[in-house]
């Protein structure tokens, strides 16, 4: 099996592909990237490359997808960015791509703890706040239940 950093090497290399492709549309997924390097003699499978090579696809949309001049103030002008773009989910609405478009603002590294501490100032739920696959669902029912609780015990308390 390579080593870590070729696989994300081998990651990054696929990205440019479908970043020369005009066929590909932005922002990029990370599916054909791990189909094919899950098709390569000796790499993980599929279900173990996600874990490597989506986070790198999505920093890099966040990276191509800045966010607008007035959010390179920081603070709150940033965590409004952040917001906005959180609300209209996709793959840009991710945190990775998210902290990757506010490290381009702010010109240094900016963590995704960091992001979600701006999202959260800025008013994001981060308790309900979901962007992605397979799980927004089940989150609402949890949520759900967890209003019903809390409504079932403030009325228990009076």
């Amino acid at each position: 099996m390579p080593k870590l950093e070729t696989i994300r090497a081998a990651a990054l290399r696929e990205y440019e592909k479908d970043a020369a492709d005009d066929s590909v549309s932005f922002p990029y997924s990370p599916a054909r990237a791990v189909r094919a390097l899950a098709a390569r003699k000796g790499y993980p499978t599929v279900a173990s490359l996600r874990s490597i090579v989506d986070p790198i696809y999505f920093r890099e949309n966040g990276a191509r997808a800045p966010f607008p001049a007035s959010a390179s103030k920081g603070g709150a002008s940033l965590g409004r960015a952040i917001r906005a773009r959180r609300a209209k989910g996709g793959t840009l609405g991710r945190w990775e791509s998210l902290a990757s478009a506010a490290s381009v603002a702010l010109g240094r590294t900016v963590s995704v703890p960091a992001t979600k501490a701006l999202a959260e100032r800025a008013g994001v739920d981060l308790a309900t706040s979901y962007v992605g696959r397979g799980t927004k669902a089940r989150l609402a029912e949890s949520v759900r239940a967890d209003d019903a609780a809390a409504l079932a015990d403030a009325a228990a308390a009076e």
